[in-house]
């Protein structure tokens, strides 16, 4: 049986719209889509049929398109291009286990598989587990980022059985159609390494030669005023979208994708309103590092840029909480890896039983390392510092404090009306402790200022000062305006300059072998400077 199109689909679909209309939903009424339970619920069995002349191409030519024959559930689908895919660690030449995408319109038209105009198969030699791409699939599409949808497939190319391999719909405009309002803007395919201020590949739109969309973008990034840039971002990049994006590849410790390595992404520009979608892809190494950040260090042009503007950071982070806390949950990650390999047992086990087991077997470690990286994420964001507010005058209220004791026995405590915080050494040959608080700044002057009280204070010194001071954690600056012996009120100042955007943790201490300090808390002020 030879099928192009949806022809026997449309036509089943309109007979009963007009049989029944009063049984159908509004969407069911347009004509519902025969992927959603393709992804839904199978695990298709195909057979590629390819001719010597076509073999011979594919080892010779990869990434050059030949004609080849699709059997799958019984249908033959003819006509269908078929070539190799992969970057540099997961290509594999055809006589090997390839990776291949197949596209079932470009010379039938109006052919589809399942209601998709084009897929790829690939090999997952990245991916031991073949489930991080699902995994993932699932999360960005809950959270409202537009991804392709992920599913197995067994394959076999002419008389060669290959076994299992991760089928996922391709980018194009049966994708676009699916996601946005209008599928006639431009889409860009990142390709390897490449940042939006590099000349990427354009897969869709109106004019091949026409990137001014992206020109625009790249100009806004690059802009040095960070109202300006973040005026003219908010008008080309959809703002939203793309800190839900960021912040589940950090979840999902994506070292590989955009966010962090410019890498293994698609880019839509929305001809409804001109803004910018970011679109995740290639995501087979997940959840390997473990200590993985939750904010971006640095990769991708419209991250790195976006991301300095405080306000914007705080933003990320209120939202990667949201996310974390209605999508990257234990049991909404545990449960996709069940499904997963529920699907595969019911599919497969009888075909496949070596290589379902396998898989089984290894969604044990897959759900382990899930639910470490859920607790990972959970800890570090409730200790993240937020960006610091500052009012009109430049002033910042320092309203929250750590202890910490780094040797000898203390007593660090917070006192009551005034609020002060106190630290006594305990006698010993040295003491180090310390207040601490932790905020995000801007490049640029500060001025760090507290009241101290001490009283008999004998200061341990080392090269990070002596008695009672105040200092930046990580820095080579020496404590300031520090002092020993028994003062009252005395303030103390830390002048001190930020070259980049980062985290920083202000100290407030106590070197001594004995004596104690107390601080006025209410005198804890950072000043920004002009």
């Amino acid at each position: 049986m030879n099928l192009t199109g949806q022809n026997l689909t449309a036509g089943l679909r309109l007979l009963l719209i007009l049989l029944v209309p009063g049984n159908l939903s509004a969407s069911e009424a347009k004509g519902a889509d025969p992927s959603d339970e393709f992804f839904r619920s199978r695990v298709p069995r195909m057979e590629i049929r390819l001719d010597a002349r076509a073999v011979n191409s594919l080892r010779h030519d990869p990434r050059t398109y030949v004609l080849a024959t699709v059997v799958e559930g019984g249908i033959t689908y003819t006509n269908v291009s078929v070539k190799l895919k992969g970057a540099r660690g997961s290509f594999r030449h055809f006589d090997d286990q390839p990776a291949l995408t197949l596209n079932f319109s470009r010379a039938a038209k109006g052919q589809r598989f399942h209601g998709l105009q084009k897929l790829h198969l690939n090999n997952s030699v990245q991916d031991w587990t073949m489930m991080n791409e699902m995994i993932a699939s699932d999360l960005f599409l809950a959270a409202g980022v537009p991804t392709a949808r992920a599913t197995h497939a067994v394959l076999q190319i002419n008389d060669r059985r290959l076994g299992l391999y991760v089928l996922k719909e391709g980018y194009d405009r049966t994708f676009l159609k699916r996601h946005f309002s209008s599928p006639d803007g431009n889409l860009y395919d990142g390709g390897f390494l490449m940042d939006v201020d590099s000349p990427l590949e354009k897969d869709e739109g109106a004019d091949p030669e026409n990137r001014n969309d992206l020109a625009a973008l790249t100009r806004a990034a690059w802009e040095r005023d960070a109202t300006i840039r973040l005026q003219r971002l908010e008008t080309l990049l959809d703002v939203d979208r793309f800190l839900t994006f960021a912040a589940i590849e950090m979840m999902l410790c994506d070292w590989d994708g955009y966010v962090e390595k410019s890498n293994n992404y698609r880019l839509y520009f929305d001809p409804t309103d001109g803004r910018a979608v970011f679109i995740p892809h290639g995501k087979d190494q997940l959840f390997e590092w473990s200590g993985f950040p939750i904010v971006p260090g640095g990769g991708g042009l419209v991250a790195r840029q976006l991301l300095a503007i405080p306000e914007m950071r705080e933003r990320y982070l209120d939202r990667f909480g949201q996310v974390m806390e209605e999508h990257f949950t234990p049991g909404r990650l545990t449960n996709s890896v069940n499904r997963i390999v529920d699907r595969l047992r019911a599919e497969l086990a009888a075909d496949l039983p070596r290589q379902v087991d396998q898989i089984a077997l290894q969604a044990g470690s897959v759900k382990q390392r899930v639910l470490a990286r859920a607790r990972d994420v959970r800890e570090e964001f409730a200790h993240q510092p937020r960006p610091l507010k500052f009012d009109a005058e430049g002033r910042a209220e320092l309203a929250h404090w750590e202890s910490r004791t780094e040797s000898g026995p203390a007593t660090v405590q917070e006192l009551g009306d005034p609020a002060r915080l106190l630290i006594r050494s305990g006698n010993a040959d040295k003491t180090v402790a310390s207040w601490r608080s932790r905020g995000y700044l801007t490049a640029g002057r500060y001025l760090f200022t507290a009241r101290v009280t001490t009283s008999n204070v004998r200061p341990w010194e080392n090269n990070l000062g002596a008695g009672a001071g105040l200092r930046i954690s990580g820095s080579a600056q020496t404590m300031s305006s520090r002092v020993s012996g028994s003062v009252k009120d005395h303030e103390l100042q830390l002048h001190f300059r930020i070259d980049q955007p980062r985290n920083v943790e202000l100290v407030a201490e106590l070197r001594a072998t004995t004596g104690e300090a107390v601080f006025d808390r209410d005198s804890m002020r950072l000043q920004r400077l002009p």
